[in-house]
């Protein structure tokens, strides 16, 4: 096989979550660039044109968080090297979540400017939240 993205132990609660992780970050990255407007603005939230460079994010993403699943099956995780892949994939979470909720809340031309989120609100908000996985630690 080229690569498996189902955990080798379903039991290890860090293993599902990068499992989780890469599926979704790949998802996202194929929506971004095969589905139409607006579903391809989803997880960026930008404009049709520039919406179109944020998978190289995603993508990035996907690798990161199957780098992060080998390791927790390989009993590396917390080697230094790998810490930082794990902080980064975490940053990423992190501005990313706090981006959306400082658009929502302290954008005063939201939702007027985010026509595109307007009109499919559930894909946003499951989005969000997919985002907020990366932010749980890496303790079982």
């Amino acid at each position: 096989y080229v690569c498996n993205l189902l955990p080798a132990d379903t039991q290890n609660p860090v293993n599902c979550k990068y499992s989780v992780l890469t599926a979704g970050f790949t998802f996202l990255t194929l929506l971004q660039l095969l589905a139409p407007h607006p579903l391809a603005v989803i997880p960026s939230w930008t404009g049709r044109r520039i919406s179109r460079a944020f998978p190289m994010w995603t993508m990035l993403a996907a690798v990161t968080s199957y780098d992060l699943k080998l390791a927790t099956e390989a009993g590396t995780l917390f080697e230094p090297k790998v810490r930082q892949l794990s902080r980064g994939l975490r940053a990423f979470g992190l501005v990313h979540v706090i981006s959306k909720i400082g658009a929502i809340f302290l954008d005063p031309t939201f939702p007027a400017s985010y026509h595109a989120v307007a009109l499919v609100p559930g894909w946003a908000a499951a989005a969000i939240l997919f985002f907020g996985l990366t932010l749980r630690g890496d303790k079982q």
